[in-house]
């Protein structure tokens, strides 16, 4: 019904470690296959098919180590017992500013304004690779399309009011919004592309 907007992920890697780019991140799994314990927030969550679809394009091979949620994938990836975490923007980015996660290059389309010294996954040279977890809100299916009209109506007018779309801007958002056909269109086309990462990556929910 309508789509808000979208954030970027960040590879980061434990400060600790000599991996300061994503070359040095291949380099070093390639040297030790099945040895770099990366973490994985929860299953099937975009911190999870990113660095699997990554893994897959370098030809790496790393020890994926499975967490339920983002924080406490965060808390070992701070305390060192995993080396690698691939985390939204709004999440990761104050363990970055404090220097406890080293950033090694974004999923955007676009370099954050947060950390724009820190490179795109396309400048590095892996064309397409643009992750952008999304959010939007939908309404019940049968919904009378003169309500889910009016309710879009409100929600692009509140994104353009200049206080939010600061304030969500400010938390890493990137904001879109448009007609409700657009939350259509990016679902069809985000499963789509993760389908086959999946099915490629025999990613089973246990």
């Amino acid at each position: 019904m309508f789509l808000v907007g979208g954030v970027m992920n960040i590879f980061t890697v434990h400060p600790s470690t000599e991996i300061k780019s994503i070359a040095d991140l291949v380099a070093y799994a390639k040297a030790n296959p099945g040895k770099l314990p990366a973490a994985i927030g929860a299953v099937g969550s975009s911190n999870h098919l990113t660095p699997v679809w990554f893994a897959s394009i370098a030809g790496v091979d790393m020890l994926w180590v499975p967490f339920k949620g983002a924080g406490d994938a965060i808390t070992a990836l701070l305390g060192g017992q995993v080396l690698m975490f691939v985390d939204n923007e709004p999440s990761i980015l104050p363990q970055i500013k404090s220097g406890k996660a080293r950033p090694l290059a974004v999923t955007g389309a676009r370099r954050s304004a947060y950390l724009p010294e820190v490179p795109t996954m396309q400048e590095l040279g892996y064309k397409g690779f643009v992750v952008e977890p999304w959010y939007g809100f939908m309404a019940p299916a049968g919904t009378p399309r003169a309500v889910v009209e009016r309710l879009n109506t409100g929600f692009n007018a509140a994104i353009r009011n200049p206080r939010l779309a600061k304030r969500l801007e400010e938390a890493g958002l990137r904001l879109i919004g448009g007609a409700p056909e657009r939350l259509g269109e990016q679902i069809r086309s985000e499963s789509e592309r993760w389908a086959k990462v999946v099915k490629a990556n025999n990613i089973k929910v246990e």
